[in-house]
């Protein structure tokens, strides 16, 4: 990621961010015993897209 973004700081960022949230985002669903399903993954992937595309423009 370095490469395309040629920034640390805005590379360290979403290296972090991704798999903190990904964690927070498992604990979450088994403490409320939501089952992994399509749907869950889908708006994971959306939520990712996102944290990843906010972190890198500001």
């Amino acid at each position: 990621m370095y490469l395309f973004l040629q920034n640390f700081r805005a590379t360290l960022i979403p290296t972090i961010a991704v798999p903190v949230v990904l964690l927070g985002t498992f604990a979450v669903l088994a403490a409320f015993g939501f089952s992994i399903n399509t749907l869950t993954m889908f708006g994971m992937v959306l939520a990712i897209g996102l944290l990843v595309d906010d972190a890198i423009v500001w």
